[in-house]
């Protein structure tokens, strides 16, 4: 085991954890914008919610398939470890993963605790569209003006963000 070894395994779980941040940002575009601002009538509404309610689902699923993933690494830490294959700092790295992932865990546990409120300025540019009588969703967003639309991309940026900071923050890595 080596040094590329172990930095392939970190790649792995920040891949996952990025998964994870974006599918947070499109939980939120969910609830915010599809439910809460585009959603004019109940079939519409329905098909938003169930549509949030597969992607909470892929979230859980893809921390289920994560969490598995490192439960293994405490298994390959273990075989070696001992051997001389793996240096002590490597050791010392995959152990914080290890020892911090609970905490990590705990953290990720749910997109809605990344909830951050969409941007007034956002919502009323999508009010003025439905204003306008334009009620199909990718008309609405496609004819957005830029102000609107980086808006919004900031806001499903700093959600995105949020996420991928709780393993940052957690666990120091030495480039």
């Amino acid at each position: 085991m080596n040094r590329e070894y172990f930095q392939e395994q970190w790649g792995i779980v920040t891949k996952q954890v990025d998964v994870l941040a974006e599918l947070t940002a499109l939980f939120h575009w969910y609830q915010q914008v599809r439910i809460g601002c585009i959603s004019q009538t109940t079939e519409q509404k329905f098909v938003y919610e169930s549509g949030l309610n597969i992607v909470e689902l892929n979230y859980q699923e893809r921390l289920f398939q994560l969490s598995r993933y490192v439960e293994a690494l405490e298994g390959s830490l273990s075989i070696f470890s001992g051997s001389n294959k793996m240096s002590k700092k490597e050791t010392a790295e995959q152990r914080q993963l290890l020892e911090k992932w609970p905490k990590i865990q705990q953290q990720l546990a749910t997109p809605k605790a990344f909830e951050l409120l969409i941007p007034e300025s956002l919502t009323n540019a999508i009010a003025r569209k439905l204003a306008e009588g334009k009620l199909d969703y990718t008309v609405i967003i496609k004819g957005m003006d830029i102000e609107g639309k980086q808006k919004g991309k900031d806001w499903l940026n700093t959600i995105a963000n949020g996420v991928r900071n709780i393993i940052n923050s957690e666990i120091a890595m030495d480039g």
